[in-house]
């Protein structure tokens, strides 16, 4: 929802790893892997997010994601209070 809330609602270009994990943590949900969470994200059926760009050629690179359409809509129906299917 952290994404939603940059792209969709402040209308960011893309999502920052660093901002999305330093946002999270800010709230009080830090995660412990958020390269793997991302991943989960991009790797299912729809895809909630993509990513877009990372900087350099190093393996640590800050990499920019956007939630695709399938994504902001999920978003969007939890929190209008319809929650999320089995399906998605």
């Amino acid at each position: 929802m952290v994404g939603y809330w940059f792209q969709v609602i402040q209308q960011k270009d893309d999502l920052d790893d660093f901002r999305l994990d330093k946002e999270l943590k800010n709230l009080g949900r830090p995660s412990t892997n958020l390269t793997r969470d991302l991943d989960s994200l991009i790797n299912r059926t729809p895809r909630f997010v993509m990513q877009v760009r990372k900087g350099r050629n190093s393996k640590q690179a800050r990499k920019k994601y956007n939630l695709t359409s399938e994504g902001i809509e999920v978003v969007g129906r939890i929190l209008r209070g319809n929650g999320v299917d089995a399906e998605s």
